[in-house]
């Protein structure tokens, strides 16, 4: 997949299930990666609704003070082989504590949402 090719996939998103996990494979071809997740708001959680490998849709995790400060804008890249008692916020079924990670916030349809990687 060229950049022309991402670029086109991202300009048509429209926020659906389906356009995300285009969106996510396309990703790969720019950067590797082995896990990505669109994290969406639901109630007081965050809730997988694309991913890939696609085994964590439909899962949810709590919106602490780690995905909130996400959702809300900051970019956040937390390190590999890090201490979970050093970083409580970061639910470690997640972000497993031996893996590094980068999330950022992104805005579809109106919803805020977090991209990790």
């Amino acid at each position: 997949m060229t950049a022309a090719d991402f670029r086109r996939i991202a300009l048509s998103l429209d926020g659906a299930e389906q356009s995300l996990s285009e969106l996510l494979r396309a990703l790969r071809s720019v950067f590797p990666f082995d896990q990505a997740m669109v994290l969406q708001e639901q109630n007081s959680d965050l809730r997988c609704i694309a991913s890939v490998p696609p085994d964590r849709i439909g899962r949810s995790w709590p919106t602490g003070p780690f995905l909130e400060s996400v959702v809300l804008g900051r970019v956040l890249a937390p390190v590999g082989n890090r201490d979970p008692k050093d970083c409580p916020d970061i639910p470690a079924d997640l972000i497993p504590p031996s893996q590094r990670a980068l999330c950022l916030a992104i805005g579809l349809s109106g919803q805020r949402r977090a991209l990790v990687l």
